[in-house]
């Protein structure tokens, strides 16, 4: 398998603030398992949360062109919080999106796809997406979407390197690459061929 070509996806500002406020809402009040102690993960939980929210929005923008998507389940997710999202973090999809702030280098392809023993399903696609601090600092900017797995392809057993508190861990230079989707509805060679269908 060769290694994923990371793909880029700008998010404005409208788009961050709008993120922010879904992961406010979130109300699981779970923090994060990566992070060893319970100071820390209290300490991480809104960042975690934004992150996640982040990739899960640049995930909707690079899958289908739109935000929309992302902004239904979330939605859907906020009027019934106690039900969780089992896992589909887009519509009814068996897409499990994973994110984590840049925080300990450049390289994309050197950070880890982390999932959880509990989380671990054969059918779920699981999907890196990395937030560089900037992009949480100042409120726009690029999200990372590094490559994926299933779950049937990761680890069988869980990582024994304590920075990944028992996840099964890829490296991302290891994954599956994204697909090049664009969405170029509006292009002047869309338009013309919309012209000539017509």
């Amino acid at each position: 398998m060769n290694s994923p070509s990371p793909i880029r996806v700008s998010l404005s500002n409208n788009l961050v603030e709008a993120c922010a406020a879904h992961a406010r809402l979130f109300s699981s009040r779970i923090a994060s398992h990566i992070h060893p102690d319970h100071e820390k993960r209290k300490a991480a939980h809104a960042t975690d949360q934004l992150v996640a929210q982040l990739v899960n929005c640049a995930t909707s923008l690079w899958l289908h062109g739109s935000a929309h998507p992302y902004h239904l389940t979330r939605c859907a997710i906020n009027a019934a919080p106690h039900l969780g999202d089992g896992g589909g973090d887009l519509l009814a999809t068996n897409l499990d999106c994973k994110g984590s702030l840049m925080r300990y280098g450049d390289d994309p392809l050197k950070y880890h796809l982390l999932v959880r023993p509990a989380e671990k399903h054969d059918y779920t696609v699981y999907l890196l997406g990395l937030v560089p601090k900037a992009t949480v600092e100042q409120r726009q900017g690029d999200v990372i979407l590094v490559g994926w797995l299933t779950g049937a392809e990761l680890p069988v057993t869980p990582s024994t390197d304590p920075r990944f508190s028992g996840a099964h861990a890829v490296r991302g230079d290891a994954l599956r690459a994204l697909p090049p989707i664009v969405y170029d509805y509006y292009t002047p060679k869309v338009r013309n061929r919309m012209r000539t269908a017509s």
